[in-house]
């Protein structure tokens, strides 16, 4: 029962992400909307960088802390919040690069993200402590205040703009990460944070790391080469990205209770083979997820497209043909990956992201010289399913050598 209700907490924050989405996009254009794009895109790379670094730890790591488990789980909600700190620092000196409206959305995300972090480390501080309803409660709460705003900006159009919806979403979100922080008692943990670092320090770095070798890497990369191509093309891979959203998410929740499950059977007589078929299972059902969504893209009629995406609509079908079998070859990976994580072999998987990112980065920045972002995005796809079979290779390795 438990992890359905961190599979519902999941949603209900992808649902978040998407109403938000559908709603500038509405009423913005093409280039509004890619305005946009660009820092929704940004946080979710901030979003990775926090998890891995915090709350990820919690849920391997959690069991081993004995008497010092509660102490340690607050201590990651601090750790979120300050790692949260450093990321809108450096958005702040991304914004002042930066000119018109990008800079702007840009700041309205550094000054909400941190105690969104700290609402995001929740959801892993909950499932830690086997109590995901209040997560589940916090993530709802914002759902429906973006589910607020959606129907203002449907029925006053007028009166809304792009900024102000974003702006709408991150302050509810910055209200509930405070008392997401309020709710879990957090201060009590001031002293425990140094503590905590010094304990945990190689695995929260080597999550960081590994994040940033490959997601991050990759992610940064075609935003940057999307947002330099035109800003509707920005507009149209987020988008695209959006249309997925509901099938990553779901990816990202069952990932959590894999990890979760994984890190308990650790040390069990028949590890290697329920290993392995955990993560096989999990990911071929995410690629079959992600296919199916791709299809009914394709299919679906242009008017409905546009009804929710305006007209970056035409944008969207153009490129998440490439994103959907792209996320499809990684929703492959995320099943070693996690599977990786959850025995601790943080090394063995900073090595092969350390082989992986290079080739991912090259094989993008390589089609966008050739052909363009479509072609970026097509070979974004076939460097990912390479490295699929690169984190299956290192995953069974592991699991024989460790039992």
């Amino acid at each position: 029962m438990k992890y359905l209700v961190t599979i519902a907490d999941q949603m209900a924050l992808s649902l978040t992400v998407l109403v938000t989405t559908v709603s500038v996009a509405r009423i913005a254009t093409p280039s509004e909307f890619g305005e946009y794009s660009v820092a929704i895109g940004i946080f979710l790379v901030c979003q990775g960088v926090v998890r891995a670094g915090s709350g990820e730890v919690v849920i391997v790591f959690s069991k081993d802390w004995a008497e010092r488990a509660l102490a340690y789980a607050r201590s990651s909600l601090l750790v979120a919040l300050l790692l949260g700190s450093i990321c809108s620092t450096m958005i702040l000196v991304v914004a002042a690069l930066l000119q018109g409206s990008v800079a702007k959305f840009l700041l309205v995300l550094a000054v909400t993200y941190p105690l969104i972090a700290a609402l995001d480390a929740t959801r892993y501080f909950r499932l830690a402590r086997d109590r995901p309803w209040g997560a589940l409660v916090l993530d709802s709460s914002w759902l429906l205040g973006s589910l607020v705003v959606l129907t203002a900006g449907v029925m006053w159009p007028h009166y809304l703009s792009p900024l102000g919806i974003y702006a709408c979403w991150g302050a509810v979100g910055a209200c509930l990460g405070v008392a997401s922080l309020v709710a879990c008692k957090a201060w009590r943990a001031i002293s425990d944070v140094r503590a905590y670092l010094i304990a945990n320090r190689r695995f929260g770095a080597h999550y960081v790391a590994d994040y940033l070798l490959m997601s991050g890497a990759s992610q940064l990369t075609i935003l940057v080469l999307s947002a330099a191509s035109s800003l509707p093309q920005a507009g149209g891979v987020r988008g695209s990205q959006t249309m997925l959203g509901v099938v990553n998410v779901l990816l990202m929740a069952g990932s959590v209770v894999l990890l979760k499950e994984l890190s308990i059977l650790r040390g069990a007589a028949n590890f290697e083979k329920r290993a392995r078929w955990y993560a096989l299972t999990f990911g071929a059902v995410g690629a079959a997820l992600m296919v199916a969504v791709l299809l009914v893209v394709v299919l679906i009629p242009s008017e409905l497209g546009e009804l929710f995406f305006g007209r970056s609509w035409t944008q969207i079908v153009d490129l998440v043909p490439a994103l959907a079998l792209a996320a499809a070859a990684a929703a492959v990976a995320m099943g070693a990956t996690t599977g990786l994580r959850a025995m601790g072999a943080s090394d063995v998987a900073l090595r092969v992201r350390m082989f992986v990112a290079p080739l991912t980065v090259a094989a993008v920045v390589l089609g966008f010289a050739v052909g363009g972002l479509s072609a970026a995005l097509w070979s974004f796809f076939a460097a990912s399913a390479l490295s699929a079979g690169g984190w299956w290779v290192a995953y069974v390795g592991r699991i024989r050598r460790a039992s």
